[in-house]
């Protein structure tokens, strides 16, 4: 699968977005039940575990998405529930 990511102080990181629908992305709901995963990007290719982003390192982190990807401010407007931000952690 292909993922829109930002890197941030050298870890990968992604949003669960779902294009600002009211349901969690299916990809997001298989993380949480198996955080193990290979990351692709460009020519680097690695093993990681994902981890949802909470408290204080999530607003950091948004912060910084929503300055990369404005679209992301507008998806999390769309909807009720907060939108997972997910750090993809080598291992």
């Amino acid at each position: 699968m292909t993922l829109g990511c930002s890197v941030v102080d050298d870890e990968v990181v992604v949003v669960g977005s779902n294009s600002g629908r009211d349901a969690h992305p299916a990809w997001y709901l298989n993380l949480l039940d198996r955080p193990q995963v290979t990351v692709r990007m460009g020519r680097d290719r690695f093993d990681a575990v994902a981890r949802t982003a909470t408290g204080d390192e999530r607003h950091r982190l948004w912060s910084r998405i929503v300055a990369d990807a404005p679209v992301m401010a507008g998806y999390q407007q769309g909807t009720d529930r907060t939108l997972p931000v997910v750090v993809l952690g080598r291992r």
